[in-house]
């Protein structure tokens, strides 16, 4: 079992915010991924952002503009969109400015942390079953929650169900992916991934017609029980405007902003 971080100091949370989202997304890509001393980066024919992304830069004010031009020269060639993920060990005074003079279009994400201990689970949802994903059928379901409860096209659906069939989601105990059935139909999904000391939460969707009945909160408490009862003392996760009040209720608080850069040159993108 990995170290686990029990340090719950302001400035080892922030970097276990980072390092967490660092980690798991470059576990959870089959692209080609380029891990060089300044920067972090994978790309893949598939033009969603998500699967063309950027992390964990370390560029100089002088050569954080080169290497924004060559990103986007890769995304022209490839004709696809691209993530550039920022925070706070990883941007520079200038770099987001430099992000939205070359075209990219940015956000705030609130980067959160829970101490397991003070866990506030939710109360149940009454039909509501949540099972680990362990077969290929489920898989799907959880693709297929995932891209329409982040409003993408199947496209997103398709690229994640191949990207997670070349996984160990069923095995590898780090990763585990979980879906939320009501009365028998699929409407959520969460993934837990045990990395950098802590739980990670990630890809917590409830499909449109079925929210604001607690199933986003119990689909994300149920893996910080089963990472709380394994020894983890810490949870960090990126919130979405939509979920910052359910992680808030569960006890998660703010200690952070995480950035997220988005860049196409499609029209109406």
């Amino acid at each position: 079992m990995e170290e686990i971080l029990y340090d719950l100091s302001t400035d080892a949370l922030v970097a276990a915010i980072e390092n967490s989202m660092f980690d798991f997304f470059s576990y959870s890509t089959l692209a080609e991924v380029h891990d060089e001393p300044e920067l972090l980066w994978w790309i893949t024919d598939q033009s969603l952002p998500l699967f063309n992304m950027l992390f964990r830069s370390k560029l100089t004010e002088e050569s954080a503009g080169a290497a924004i031009e060559t990103a986007i020269a890769r995304a022209r060639a490839r004709k696809v969109m691209l993530f550039w993920w920022t925070g706070p060990a990883t941007r520079t005074p200038t770099l987001e400015a430099q992000l939205r003079v070359h075209g990219f279009l940015g956000e705030k994400l609130p980067g959160m942390a829970l101490d397991l201990q003070k866990l506030q689970e939710p109360p149940p949802v009454p039909g509501l079953v949540i099972e680990r994903v362990d077969n290929p059928k489920s898989l799907r379901h959880w693709c297929n929650i995932v891209a329409d409860g982040f409003g993408m096209s199947s496209e997103g659906a398709d690229g994640w169900f191949g990207i997670y069939s070349g996984l160990d989601y069923v095995n590898h105990p780090p990763l585990r992916l979980y879906v939320g059935y009501l009365e028998g139909v699929p409407v959520a999904s969460s993934a837990l991934y045990l990395s950098s000391g802590v739980a990670g939460i990630y890809s917590v969707a409830t499909l449109p017609a079925y929210r604001r009945r607690g199933i986003a909160a119990a689909i994300t408490s149920l893996p910080l029980v089963e990472a709380k009862q394994s020894g983890y003392q810490v949870a960090v996760l990126q919130a979405s405007g939509m979920g910052y009040k359910i992680y808030e209720g569960l006890g998660f608080r703010l200690y952070c902003d995480i950035g997220l850069f988005f860049w196409t040159e499609s029209e109406g993108a």
